[in-house]
Formats: structure tokens, C-alpha cells, sequence
């Protein structure tokens, strides 16, 4: 039979502080943060145990040791202002220090503060991505004059690939293969052709023509 265990914490904490106290959840560890809204104090462990289902999942904290501080300020009036001044510290300020504030005020405070940093974020983001965008023309812009020299070329190549290659004097003299109806036309041709002299220099280019062809055509692997 196989048996599960579980840690137990029976030493606890010592408290140095006389504003120390120990978690409300495990009564083992010492308050570490104080709840805005709860208005009880956890240790770290305890609090994101308690707090991470439901609608306390947005709930705020404040450092126990922040919290302590409550007793440590006096407020001070006169006809004008407001001072606040803290007899441990020694510090002295205008503004009502968040340690006074009730926990409604702290949870809404802090709130205010995540949605301007969260908005913050999202401007930074936003203008990264109009720096991408700006350096994406700039590279589709330099990409440009290539791909414009580029295109005439494949035009060309397409273009006589495309095109069937055209039939010389030689091929319509002698022409292996011959339909019917196309006997007469090659006899007509090869008469056309005779009629013509030998020296004559287009009858010259034109020989020379097939015959380079012929060659280029014979060499070509099958």
C-alpha cells in the first residue's frame, strides 16, 4: 500500500518587528503582503494559493512592510497645505502617502497604474512596427530595379520557347515525312526553289541557316 505524504511547516517564523504578524492562511510565516481589499495579511505563498481563482485574482496587494509604516506618519495643517511627515524616516511630503489611503483607494490607484503602463506598452509596440514597416519598403524599394532588368530576359526566353522553330528551304526540300495534301505544296516549293540560282546570296544565307540548324539540332541529346 503505497502512502502520500505531505510537508508540514511546524517551526515558525520569528517576528522581529512589534508590526509583525504571522499569515491569516497558514499562521506559520510572517505577513509579507497586506490584501487592498481583503485587509489581511498573507505570506507570499498563501496569498497566490487564496487569490488565484474567481474575482480575487484581480485583487491588490500592498508590502507589509509599506503597511507598517501606517503609524509612522502624522499629518500636519496650517491655512495653506497639508504636510505629512514621518517620525521614523524623517520624511515630510504634500501628497497623502499610499500607506494612508483606505484599501478601495490603494486597489484603484494601482490599477490606474498597470493600465497606463499597459498602454504605454502598446504605443512602444505600435511604433516598432511602423519602424518594420518603414525598413520593408525600404528593402522592397531597393529590390525594385533588379526585378524590373530581370523581367525582359524571361520575356525573351518565354517568348522563344513558346514560338514552334520555323521551316527552312531544306526542310521543305527534303522533307522525310509528307501527307498527302501536303505533297503538292512541298513540289511547288522545291520548283520555286530550283528557279533560283545557286549563287544567289540569300539562297547562300538561307542554306547556311538550315544547316546551322540542322547541326544544332542533331547535337542535342535525346
Amino acid at each position: 500500500m503505497n502512502h502520500t505524504w505531505k510537508a508540514l511547516d511546524v517551526l515558525r517564523d520569528l517576528l522581529e518587528k512589534e508590526t509583525d504578524t504571522y499569515c491569516v492562511e497558514c499562521d506559520v510565516r510572517a505577513s509579507s503582503r497586506l490584501c487592498n481589499l481583503c485587509g489581511d495579511g498573507f505570506c507570499d505563498g498563501c496569498f497566490d494559493k487564496t487569490h488565484a481563482k474567481g474575482t480575487k485574482r484581480r485583487h491588490t496587494w500592498l508590502p507589509w512592510a509599506v503597511a507598517a509604516q501606517n503609524g509612522d506618519w502624522i499629518e500636519i495643517k496650517d491655512e495653506k497645505t497639508t504636510v505629512f511627515y514621518n517620525v521614523e524616516t524623517k520624511e515630510s511630503t504634500t501628497e497623502k502617502p499610499n500607506v494612508l489611503l483606505s484599501g478601495v483607494e490603494r486597489h484603484r490607484l494601482v490599477l490606474a497604474e498597470r493600465e497606463q503602463l499597459q498602454r504605454r506598452r502598446e504605443v512602444e509596440l505600435e511604433s516598432e512596427v511602423v519602424k518594420l514597416k518603414e525598413q520593408v519598403r525600404e528593402l522592397q524599394a531597393q529590390n525594385r530595379p533588379e526585378s524590373r532588368s530581370r523581367t525582359p530576359e524571361r520575356s525573351v526566353d518565354t517568348k522563344t520557347s513558346t514560338n514552334p522553330p520555323k521551316r527552312g528551304v531544306l526542310r521543305r526540300m527534303f522533307s522525310r515525312k509528307a501527307t498527302p495534301g501536303a505533297r503538292q505544296d512541298d513540289l511547288t516549293n522545291r520548283y520555286q526553289t530550283e528557279k533560283q540560282s545557286i549563287s544567289s546570296p540569300v539562297f547562300q544565307q538561307a542554306m547556311v541557316q538550315e544547316i546551322a540548324a540542322l547541326a544544332v539540332t542533331s547535337n542535342k541529346p535525346k
